[in-house]
């Protein structure tokens, strides 16, 4: 049966009426929405139910429980930041995975391999962000730029920037979209280096083709990637050796310098163009 066109004003309005989901980007809904309708035969209830699903595994899987944006704000314009801080960073997994203690370590081996840097482009943020504004020895001498696909989650990093001393913004951004390289640079123009912390595996389930292009397309010179050495659920199988061949394939044949980098529960490599 031939395809009929997806009803994306209604499987929008449906996920907007769910208070996991309602904040994400719509651009990224309504590109997993049609993917989701070619796959089901046109049957509305199985497109929902399936991008829901995707959505949560892209995004929703990695918030522990609804983040308290409002409540942390009010903490952070009270400068309560020493007391609000573990409670942020907690709240989102792939972040929390990092030692608090550790971080200071973790971002002057990555700044050792820069060139540098006076503009950061953060993508698939999270609440990196907050993490990097505390702990990054160089963050006051940064301009710091932030992509997710939360709505919400960016209008907080934009209050909560300010009030961390951090200078720059925060939007959101598809990173599937096959425009994002141009996108990006209409947005924040070229900057020093890009941060990838454990996306680049995301954009694989979905598309092979993804992280190749995003790599070669982004407008910078230096390009910091990290893959996970570990599932959400702590399961390890292979994950650093299986990442590293990944990474290798990605960057064949480019000409680019490769430094990598090893963290407790991470690997790394830094790209310099």
């Amino acid at each position: 049966m031939r395809n009929a066109p997806c009803p994306l004003s209604a499987i929008l309005e449906q996920v907007s009426e769910s208070k996991k989901y309602r904040s994400i980007a719509p651009q990224v809904v309504a590109r997993i929405a049609t993917h989701e309708w070619s796959l089901s035969r046109n049957n509305l209830k199985t497109t929902l139910k399936e991008t829901k699903n995707a959505l949560h595994q892209v995004a929703g899987a990695y918030f522990r429980a609804s983040p308290r944006y409002e409540t942390w704000r009010t903490a952070l314009e009270n400068g309560e930041k020493e007391s609000v801080l573990p409670e942020i960073l907690a709240s989102h997994a792939s972040v929390a995975e990092r030692d608090l203690e550790s971080l200071p370590a973790f971002y002057s081996q990555i700044f050792a391999h820069l060139n540098a840097p006076k503009t950061v482009l953060d993508l698939a943020c999270g609440l990196h962000p907050i993490a990097f504004a505390h702990y990054a020895p160089a963050a006051p001498s940064v301009t710091y730029y932030a992509a997710d696909i939360y709505t919400d989650l960016a209008a907080f990093l934009n209050t909560a920037f300010p009030l961390l001393e951090i200078q720059g913004r925060a939007f959101t951004a598809d990173l599937l979209a096959e425009e994002v390289s141009t996108t990006l640079l209409e947005e924040v123009g070229e900057v020093d280096v890009v941060l990838l912390f454990k996306i680049l595996p995301l954009l694989d389930l979905w598309d092979k083709s993804a992280s190749a292009r995003l790599l070669d397309g982004l407008p910078t010179k230096q390009i910091v990637v990290t893959y996970p050495t570990q599932s959400l659920g702590g399961n390890r199988c292979g994950m650093s050796r299986n990442y590293t061949q990944r990474f290798t394939e990605l960057t064949a044949n480019t000409g680019w310098q490769i430094t990598p980098l090893e963290f407790p529960k991470e690997i790394g490599f830094v790209i310099t163009k």
